[in-house]
């Protein structure tokens, strides 16, 4: 199969993938000499340009529809092992993994995981191919992704770690302020919560987290009473009183240091009016 990368669209006909050499897609032959103790086993590899791409349940594929997942191999290559049925004649045919296979074809990489399995030739033509579809359609599925607090989570652990928001933004794939926002978000236990209840977009709950990581109890029970409807004239509201105790403090600081008390909270002036009991 030949590398096109000036292509993004890739139809899956089986018709237009030519038959691999099986010379060159015979794997390695066991050995008896036995691996040393301490070295790491590591799963087959094999140019996607030997697979073959047979029938499956997902017709077409185009790069430009998927940018994220095109992106990802592209900076770290496929992961995931492709499965593979080797039959007997030698052909390897992709079983799960045509996404990821044809992906790294377009991009020019040499090499992905597989995981092989052999052919059995016991099992009835018609049976094996309903296994096949059962099987493409149940992996597809059945995959879980990661919510939004899972993902959160992970990039602020990352950034703690010291990865710059640069280099996670690079890796995964995303805009810079996207990541700044997340790990707000994935340092609050609070936001997290709040995010996979539903109550609050990305935006909101960023602003919660913000001040949960600050410790500022008040404004967050602020922000989680406020209706959702003004939920922005809350946050602009706390905002506001926050500069505002800065800038008191800020000119308060001079008289603090000359050894005068400064006035923190107000006291409740009803008391000395006629309302007072």
């Amino acid at each position: 199969m030949p590398h096109d990368t000036d292509t993004p669209t890739l139809d899956l006909d089986p018709d237009t993938v030519p038959d691999p050499d099986p010379d060159a897609t015979s794997l390695p032959a066991p050995t008896d000499s036995a691996a040393p103790a301490a070295s790491v086993q590591r799963g087959p590899t094999l140019d996607p340009a030997l697979l073959d791409i047979a029938d499956n349940v997902r017709e077409n594929f185009h790069l430009e529809d998927h940018p994220d997942v095109t992106e990802s191999i592209r900076e770290h290559g496929v992961k995931n092992p492709i499965k593979v049925i080797q039959m007997p004649n030698g052909r390897l045919v992709v079983r799960d993994g045509q996404v990821r296979t044809l992906t790294a074809l377009a991009l020019a990489q040499t090499e992905v995981p597989v995981w092989i399995t052999d052919f059995d030739p016991s099992v009835d033509a018609t049976e094996a191919e309903i296994d096949r579809i059962t099987e493409q359609i149940t992996v597809n599925d059945r995959r879980i992704p990661l919510t939004d607090s899972d993902r959160a989570k992970g990039i602020a652990q990352m950034l703690d770690l010291g990865a710059s928001v640069t280099r996670v933004a690079r890796a995964l794939q995303t805009k810079r302020d996207d990541i700044k926002r997340a790990a707000k978000i994935g340092a609050s236990a609070t936001a997290r919560n709040l995010v996979d209840e539903g109550q609050y977009d990305l935006e909101q709950a960023a602003v919660i987290a913000e001040y949960d990581n600050l410790g500022d109890t008040d404004a967050v029970e602020r922000l989680i009473c406020a209706h959702r409807s003004w939920f922005t004239y809350e946050a602009n509201r706390i905002a506001a009183d926050r500069a505002e105790q800065r800038a008191y403090l800020a000119a308060a600081l001079p008289y603090a240091q000359a050894g005068l008390g400064i006035l923190t909270d107000y006291p409740d002036l009803s008391y000395y009016t006629d309302k007072a009991p």
